[in-house]
């Protein structure tokens, strides 16, 4: 499964590359950089974009998730890239959920595991500035293993609490550089 989404993000690149080359394009920002928090962002890290073309960016995001450090990659389709405000929707594999318990009184951690899988959505790219930077907003959607939901049963049916217990639907806010290809 890993290889065919690793095989679609060199695809897409490479088509997009191609693509890019017929454009004719004003100047506009090729790469992205910067801080946030959110499962694009690794938890609460750093995220790196490249643009191909002006509709599709391909992204790697490491950051500390409460675990160890949380790593994800994949796609983004901008649908108004032009816009000040540009819709995008996303792709991406990587970590999508922590479990860590902590023995009562102590504080001790019994146990702290980090989960990968796929997680879909979409959001908003806000241009600030006059420069080509923006502010990154999604709405992000994870498809967590079985292996997760079997142990957070398990941790569930035995007494322990989550806080915040776990979510369906999560959030994604983040200030990026844009870097100019010309």
């Amino acid at each position: 499964m890993k290889q065919r989404f690793l095989l679609l993000i060199i695809s897409v690149t490479i088509f997009s590359c191609c693509l890019a080359q017929m454009e004719n394009k004003p100047e506009r920002a090729i790469f992205y950089g910067g801080f946030g928090a959110g499962l694009d962002y690794g938890g609460i890290g750093f995220k790196a974009e490249y643009l191909p073309s002006k509709y599709v960016g391909v992204f790697a995001g490491a950051g500390a998730n409460f675990d160890k450090v949380g790593l994800n990659g994949g796609l983004s389709f901008k649908i108004l890239p032009d816009k000040k405000s540009t819709p995008f929707v996303t792709a991406m594999y990587g970590y999508n959920a922590v479990l860590k318990t902590k023995a009562p009184g102590s504080g001790v951690t019994t146990f702290a595991k980090t989960y990968y899988g796929f997680s879909a959505g979409g959001g908003y790219d806000i241009r600030v500035g006059k420069k080509m930077n923006k502010i990154s907003l999604s709405v992000l959607f994870p498809f967590r293993s079985q292996e997760f939901t079997n142990k957070y049963n398990e941790l569930k049916n035995a007494g322990y609490t989550f806080k915040p217990d776990k979510s369906n639907v999560m959030g994604s806010i983040g200030f990026n550089i844009g870097v100019s290809g010309k």
